[in-house]
């Protein structure tokens, strides 16, 4: 599904406004996902860590 999706003309401006300024790849995530499950992230309870370069962020103050 995230293979179609990168083919969407709409994720090449997508990634224009990134501030990574490049697709997330398995590693960011499992990377993520490895701190998460570390000693240093164990007083961390209920949150969303978002792990999208800041696409997010920047598509919200495009918005604004």
């Amino acid at each position: 599904m995230g293979r179609l999706e990168m083919k969407q003309p709409i994720v090449t401006e997508m990634l224009k406004i990134t501030p990574a300024g490049r697709a997330g790849t398995a590693d960011d995530i499992a990377a993520a996902a490895a701190w998460l499950i570390s000693e240093e992230a164990s007083f961390i309870t209920g949150v969303d860590l978002r792990v999208d370069g800041g696409v997010v962020a920047s598509q919200r103050w495009l918005m604004a």
